[in-house]
């Protein structure tokens, strides 16, 4: 009996003292380079909020939509740049945004976005149309590393960020 155990003592020493040789292949072509990166630079989904979703808040004249988001940091409140999107037809304009005398706006705290729809000459206007939105947020980091970009330009955002609606 203590011979079967010596033989499986050395037939297991050996097994685990075997070591499986690595053969690399060969080397591929590059890669595509790799661009500025977009740390830093955070993007809700596009959300549309329908005429029915606004509401006015008692003895108000304008009207309010609020919409949650994790991109809203402290940190990007108090330092970095939060950006609201909105879509006319195919094209996407920054806000506040203005049609005749009626506004849409924004306000902001930590994971809050606060859209805002007023008529400039006072009285509540009639509800806003059904309308897509986007929040960008950008630190500050991200600015100082992309100078070049035009950061009130959707497009230009959206090369940064990679996203597939960045055609107009």
């Amino acid at each position: 009996m203590k011979l079967f155990y010596f033989c499986l003592l050395v037939v297991s020493i050996g097994l685990l003292s075997c070591e499986k040789e690595t053969v690399q292949g060969p080397k591929g072509d590059p890669g595509i380079p790799g661009g500025g990166g977009n740390a830093g630079i955070s993007a809700s989904e596009v959300f549309t909020v329908s005429t029915t979703q606004w509401q006015t808040p008692v003895d108000s004249s304008y009207w309010k939509f609020s919409i949650a988001s994790t991109i809203i940091t402290q940190d990007v409140v108090d330092k970095g740049v939060l950006k609201v999107f909105i879509q006319r037809g195919t094209s996407w304009w920054e806000l506040p945004y203005t049609e005749g005398d009626l506004v849409t706006q924004c306000g902001f705290e930590p994971g809050l976005a606060n859209l805002f729809f007023t008529d400039i000459h006072g009285g509540l206007p009639e509800r806003p149309a059904s309308s897509a939105y986007r929040i960008i947020a950008i630190s500050t980091v991200a600015r100082a590393k992309n100078p070049e970009v035009n950061w009130s330009n959707y497009s230009e955002i959206n090369k940064l960020l990679n996203s597939p609606d960045s055609a107009e």
